[in-house]
Formats: C-alpha cells, structure tokens, sequence
C-alpha cells in the first residue's frame, strides 16, 4: 500500500507593525512587523501536526530582525494564526484511532467472557475453533487449525464432532462458521469425542480450543 507523506514550510506575515526601532542593516529607524514560520508536517495529507513554531520582528525593508518570545507575543493574539486543520488534525486521528484501539479491547475483553460463559454452559451447535495438533499424541505437525461442532452435551459431558480437514492457517471466516453450522456434513465426521465440560476451560487456557462461535 502507498502511504504518502511530506512537509511545508510555511511563512505568515502580519500587517501590524510590531514597534518601531534601529535596523542595524538599514542604519536607519524603520518598522517591525511580525511573521510567523513553521512547517506543517502530513501523512496523507489529512493527518496533519505542525512543529518548528518561531515568531520574528522583521525591518520591512531588508527583511532583517531578530526572534521574538513565542509565548509572550501569543498573549498578544486573539487567536493563534495557524489554522486549525494544521493545528489540529493530527491530534483529533490519534484520538479516534486511541479510541477504536480502547473499543477493540472492551469488545475483545467482552467476547472472552461470553465465550468463558458458553464453555461453562454449553449447548449442541457451538462450534469450536481448535488447534487439532493439542488433541492427538502424534499430530503431523504443531499448527492444525480446525473446527469441531459440539453435537449433544450429556451426563457433564459434551459430545463433540471431530473435524474432516485441518488448516495449517489459524481463523476462520464468518461464512465459514456459517457452513459448518448449517452444514455439519461437510466439515465434520459422524462419531463423536467426549470431552468433560469441566475440562474446556482448561483446554481454552492450553490453546487447544482458540474461539467458541454460538
């Protein structure tokens, strides 16, 4: 993916002069007005954050002047005059990505407690995203993601069918959730496995079952 980015340097006058005084470039009394200079850096040019803040007080003939003091010439200003998109922009993305970020965690933290809830209760048609390799002595290799379909739950235990195919890539699609509950056939044998429903948890912890769907 292209990611673009880049900088501007930009220089604002003001039409006001600042006072009046001595240019030693000149050798004669002229006015000061004030600029502004700063450079507006962009990511894809709507992430937008501004450094380099300085303020001058220039002769308005040779462009001469010294550096002026940020904070006690901004007192001065009714408003800053580096617009607000500039200013701005960037703050407000961080904001809003910190802010998915932190709605990620809550939905993540709010699904695992559901999920900790359907292990501890579980019903004929959750599916169980599992690492196939943690439930055989001798698996072909560590990384063999499947899906079981629990097809009873019985006597404090539940009756589980095992998977047809693994994949050696963990996750699965919501359409394929969906199939292997409308369609156990296609993705599961007939005989079931008979795992102790206070065994799933710990079986979550151990990494051998990786998601619960319902």
């Amino acid at each position: 993916m292209f990611i673009s980015w880049g900088h501007e340097n930009v220089v604002k006058n003001f039409f006001k002069p600042h006072h009046k005084g001595h240019c030693a470039k000149c050798e004669a009394e002229r006015e000061f007005y004030p600029i502004l200079r700063y450079t507006v850096h962009n990511i894809l040019f709507f992430i937008r954050w501004v450094s380099g803040k300085s303020y001058y007080a220039i002769c308005d003939i040779c462009r001469r002047g010294d550096r002026l003091n940020t904070k006690e010439f901004e007192q001065t200003l009714g408003k800053s005059p580096i617009p607000a998109v500039d200013r701005l922009s960037g703050g407000i993305v961080l904001v809003l990505f910190a802010a998915l970020i932190g709605a990620a965690f809550v939905f993540d933290g709010i699904h695992n407690v559901q999920e900790e809830v359907w292990l501890a209760q579980p019903q004929a048609g959750d599916i169980y995203e599992i690492n196939l390799a943690k439930f055989l002595d001798k698996p072909e290799t560590s990384s063999m993601y499947a899906l079981m379909r629990v097809s009873a739950v019985e006597n404090g235990e539940v009756v589980v069918q095992t998977p047809l195919t693994y994949s050696n890539k963990m996750g699965f699609t919501p359409s394929q959730i969906e199939r292997a509950k409308t369609r156990p056939d296609t993705y599961f044998r007939n005989e079931g496995l008979r795992i102790p429903v206070v065994e799933l948890k710990k079986l979550r912890r151990e990494s051998a079952i990786l998601n619960v769907e319902r």
